[in-house]
């Protein structure tokens, strides 16, 4: 048998399935140790008779013949047989290990609080569960980190700390512990899994995956009062999404808009999400935002020009989409209000039906390509990474494992409570009939399989470049300020300034 299928089997039976049905097919490490093949010394060799045997019934054999001429008592055939004593558990194979897990609060926190407590009953492993607010958890981490206080098992950002940490050997390597395990990192997307890789290594392990904000949520009752016959799976191009914005755009009294046809899901306050927006743009109009090594800045080229200035019209000369004044902070908002109607957005808002709670019905399909011919995607991957001051990595991996694993992938893609619908990036986890029975999940599905990977900073300095890019777009998404020449040069100026940076 394949050695990989066994390290699945291995793995499925580190979980177990008493009484958590989440954890049946986890991919949760090597399973305990495995019961004995034999049955007790103390047990017959045969069952016992249901009723005595007749006088001439002879008993089993005994393993040795008896001597010549020996007689066998005929009460030994009545004898009641000893009671057999309970098989004792088998043993946990990490039992008194004790690793430490750092993790942001929200839909990950609820996860391990589900699936933890099975893990260490299963394996021995006592899971000491440290969590922090998502806009905090980076400067915990980083206090941890000076202070020597890192845990063992931590979770992190493609685009944030994930090469940086390998980089300055803060997290470990996890080659060794793949190949000892004959682990199958096949059963992950492609870009995930190169998405943890830095220089050649592998550093990290895929948690979530999605294909950056890409898709479109629309409000079906809206779109059914209009007469509008919505795509199935994706919009042909941009002049069939204006065309229905423009048909879906509600104008209200004094100049104002009412009901926005379409909204592109940026805001004011998230730096993160301008640059995602600008990278699906600018690679739809055949563009990038850095250059493959992640030195140069392309910002002043002109697909990515084109592409804002057209996203630009669509606000201020369409006036089909809001502008960061009319937005609000959070854009979720604007589309659970029912003031738009076509929310571009990302796989997290696979959980916003939890929070429109039944007032109208949500379905989706994917942006429509660009001039290029293709629709903007980027590699996002939530990652787990082991740290390099670990004294537990084979319990560590058993962890990182269960994280990354295809059940809690499928908990996490179910986006319970509202937090976020975005799933692991095990192929078996996203295409499995649990998450695709919901029909805000096929499309990426679809989309998943081509994802661009993402292109990062040379100097892991993304999370700066984020707000540089963030605070010199502002003014265009206000309206205080045109798309002109001199606003990109002034926007490429700064963001090469950060990529000239050293590395920390």
């Amino acid at each position: 048998m394949n050695t990989r299928v066994l390290g699945r089997r291995r793995a499925l039976a580190l979980i177990g399935s008493a009484g958590v049905a989440v954890l049946a097919a986890a991919c949760g490490g090597s399973a305990p140790a495995a019961a004995p093949t034999s049955a007790p010394a103390a047990a017959p060799t045969t069952a016992p008779p249901t009723t005595a045997p007749a006088p001439a019934t002879k008993p089993a054999a005994p393993t040795t013949a008896p001597a010549a001429g020996a007689t066998q008592p005929a009460a030994a055939a009545a004898t009641k047989p000893a009671a057999t004593p309970a098989a004792a558990a088998p043993p946990k194979a990490f039992a008194g290990k004790q690793i430490r897990l750092h993790l942001r609060t929200g839909s990950e926190e609820d996860t391990m609080k589900e699936v933890l407590p099975q893990f260490s009953q299963s394996t021995g492993i006592d899971v000491k569960l440290e969590t922090f607010p998502g806009g905090e958890y980076y400067t915990k981490v980083q206090t941890l980190i000076a202070g020597g206080q890192l845990g063992d098992v931590l979770w992190t950002v493609n685009y944030r700390g994930t090469n940086l940490w390998a980089y300055s050997k803060v997290t470990r390597p996890l080659d060794d512990l793949v190949k000892a395990d004959n682990f199958d990192t096949s059963q992950y997307y492609k870009a995930a899994i190169e998405a943890g890789m830095w220089e050649g290594k592998l550093v990290a392990m895929p948690f979530k995956i999605h294909p950056g904000p890409c898709v479109v949520y629309y409000n079906v009752n809206a779109v059914n009062d209009a007469g509008i016959k919505m795509p199935e799976k994706a919009f042909g191009s941009w002049d069939e999404l204006v065309k229905t914005a423009k048909a879906l755009t509600r104008p209200g009294a004094g100049g104002k808009i009412d009901r926005y046809g379409f909204y592109t899901g940026m805001t004011a306050n998230d730096p993160t999400g301008t640059w995602k927006h600008f990278v699906t743009y600018a690679r739809s109009w055949g563009g990038d935002v850095y250059s493959e090594d992640g030195k140069k800045a392309l910002l002043a080229e002109k697909p990515v020009m084109d592409a804002i200035r057209y996203i630009h019209g669509l606000i201020f000369t369409e006036k089909i989409a809001p502008s960061f004044k009319d937005a609000g902070a959070n854009a979720d908002d604007l589309f659970i209000a029912e003031r738009d109607v076509l929310y571009q957005s990302e796989s997290s808002t696979k959980s916003i039906p939890t929070r429109i709670k039944g007032k109208f019905d949500v379905r989706n399909v994917v942006l429509p390509p660009g001039p290029s011919g293709k629709v903007g995607t980027e590699t996002i991957v939530d990652h787990i990474v082991m740290s390099n001051a670990t004294k537990e990595p084979q319990a560590s991996w058993e962890l990182v494992k269960l994280l990354c694993g295809k059940e809690v992938g499928i908990r996490l893609g179910e986006g319970t409570g509202g937090a976020s619908g975005t799933s692991g990036a095990r192929i078996d986890a996203v295409t499995d009939p649990r998450l695709t029975k919901n029909p805000l999940h096929p499309v990426f599905v679809d989309l998943l399989p081509k994802t661009e990977v993402v292109r990062l900073a040379y100097n892991f300095r993304d999370e700066e470049l984020n707000n540089t890019f963030h605070q010199v777009s502002t003014p265009i998404w206000t309206g205080e300020r045109q798309p002109d020449d001199a606003f990109f040069k002034e926007l490429n100026e700064a963001v090469q300034a950060v990529l000239d940076k050293p590395r920390p």
